[in-house]
């Protein structure tokens, strides 16, 4: 009778296990690592970034990579959140050109502000390496 509790018991501990493994895996994978932006909406919208996470991020041996693309066919403006000060103007992205910043820290957040320039609506693709785009 114990051998048949211990089967079981063996049995449930490994469906835990691979369930464990998988939901570790899968996790990571549903944060949205680039988020297109259609400035119709509205003259100005924010993007919220958040770094990667662990210790190679907070030690600074890896750095999150953010690119913004404007895929549209009508130039923005960029504003690249830095800290308490605020925004600061890093510029305009014209059609076809890409920005890349880099973000130190684990799980830091930062901001990218898009402005079109025109009454017309564009695109632009802001994404990362590692961390998340909302």
């Amino acid at each position: 009778m114990t051998a048949t509790r211990s089967n079981v018991l063996a049995k449930v501990m490994s469906v835990l296990m691979i369930c464990t493994l998988l939901f570790s895996l899968a996790v990571p994978a549903l944060a949205a690592t680039s988020k297109t932006i259609n400035t119709s909406k509205a003259n100005t919208q924010v993007v919220k970034i958040v770094t990667g996470k662990g210790w190679m991020y907070s030690s600074g041996l890896k750095k999150t990579t953010v690119t913004v693309t404007n895929t549209g066919k009508y130039p923005v403006t960029i504003y690249k959140n830095i800290g308490n000060i605020g925004y600061s103007w890093e510029g305009t992205l014209y059609p076809g050109c890409t920005k890349t910043y880099t973000a130190k820290g684990s799980a830091k957040t930062y901001y990218v502000k898009i402005q079109r320039q025109t009454s017309k609506p564009t695109t632009v693709r802001v994404s990362t390496n590692a961390g998340s785009v909302y």
